[in-house]
């Protein structure tokens, strides 16, 4: 081949690959603008690092440009999985037509996202490490089993690297919502130049979209990080001089979403602790959602009060684990098991299955 012919064949390979890397940054920085604000937000509510959803949120849409989250705001591909009641979508997964979950609102998939995360136990650990520790978060991941990908770490750390994520890190909650309202209303950039002008359906979905974020974000959101998860379940053991003690303490006694509790010891019953806390046996029966008394074994926890409607905020949700009852989970956030019922839109006998996530608090 002639030099001067090969000289522009490379030239134009070189061209080739250059528009084509300018295209994925140009998504990559279309997609950073339009949801960062969001990745933000949701770190200051859930204490997820923005970099690392934000990273996510990237490679699992494929920029915003898959058809789970230009179709249906998935922006996590997170599965419809039992008891979800919302709209979904229908989608191949790995050879397999599966349930995905459609949203209303990009925002939405965001704060359901965090939601499974901080949910979920298998994921405590991460939320010992500082919020500025994306490469401990993208291999905690990893190690916690979240994709069977061995490269999704260095996925995830070459995004927040080659885009300045980690920026977002550090921002404060004023910073974000005037990040919120410079960020493109449009979707993000489309494949080809055709499909640029928005349609009137499209301008419809983005209307309700936009409705629906709005509503969300005037819920409010903390500056400050909330805890992890773990110390917020954490039992914390009562004084004598707490307020809520009307009785001289005889034993150890704990709360849990500040209602107050004892571990039971060898040969106690469930009469024989309501008879120490001046309370009848059927006041102790339905303080631990019990219709009739049953063996206690050493280490129970009995409330001696009536439970919570709601779990502690910053405990929004819970990932059900292998051989958990609604009656564990009740028990072990201080919640009725009623009030679980009437804010999951459970029946009175449904029992949750394994990786179900269930709500603490009312939406």
């Amino acid at each position: 081949m002639p030099r001067k012919s090969f000289l522009l064949l490379l030239l134009g390979t070189l061209l080739t690959v250059s528009a084509a890397a300018q295209t994925v940054a140009e998504k990559a920085r279309s997609y950073i603008d339009r949801f960062a604000p969001y990745a933000v937000l949701e770190m200051h509510r859930s204490a997820v690092p923005a970099s690392i959803t934000l990273a996510q949120g990237m490679l699992e849409s494929g920029y915003g440009l898959s058809r789970l989250s230009t179709e249906a705001n998935n922006h996590f591909g997170i599965q419809c999985h039992k008891g979800w009641n919302g709209p979904s979508i229908k989608e191949m997964d790995n050879g397999e037509l599966r349930c995905f979950r459609a949203y209303d609102s990009a925002l939405e998939s965001y704060r359901d996202h965090s939601d499974f995360l901080r949910g979920n136990r298998r994921y405590g650990p991460l939320f010992e490490l500082k919020p500025t520790d994306y490469k401990g978060w993208a291999k905690g991941l990893s190690k916690c089993g979240y994709a069977e990908d061995r490269a999704y770490p260095e996925k995830l750390i070459t995004l927040i690297e080659t885009y300045d994520l980690r920026r977002f890190d550090k921002m404060s909650l004023a910073e974000a919502e005037k990040l919120l309202d410079k960020a493109p209303k449009t979707p993000v950039v489309k494949e080809s130049k055709s499909e640029q002008k928005e349609t009137a359906k499209e301008r419809r979905r983005r209307i309700r979209r936009e409705k629906k974020e709005q509503k969300l974000i005037k819920e409010g959101y903390e500056e400050i990080l909330p805890e992890a998860p773990a110390e917020l379940e954490a039992p914390k053991e009562v004084r004598q001089d707490d307020a809520r003690v009307k009785f001289s303490l005889q034993r150890p006694l704990y709360s849990k979403g500040g209602v107050l509790f004892v571990y039971s010891i060898e040969e106690e019953t469930y009469e024989s602790i309501a008879s120490a806390f001046n309370l009848f046996p059927k006041e102790i029966l339905r303080f631990n959602d019990l219709k009739a008394a049953e063996p206690l074994q050493p280490g129970t926890i009995v409330y001696i009060e009536a439970k919570r409607s709601q779990a502690v905020k910053g405990l929004e949700t819970h990932v059900v684990e292998p051989g958990e009852t609604l009656r564990d989970i009740a028990q072990d956030f201080g919640v009725k098991e009623k009030a679980l019922r009437k804010i999951n839109g459970f029946s009175a006998t449904y029992e949750p299955e394994s990786g179900e996530m269930i709500r603490l608090r009312k939406p």
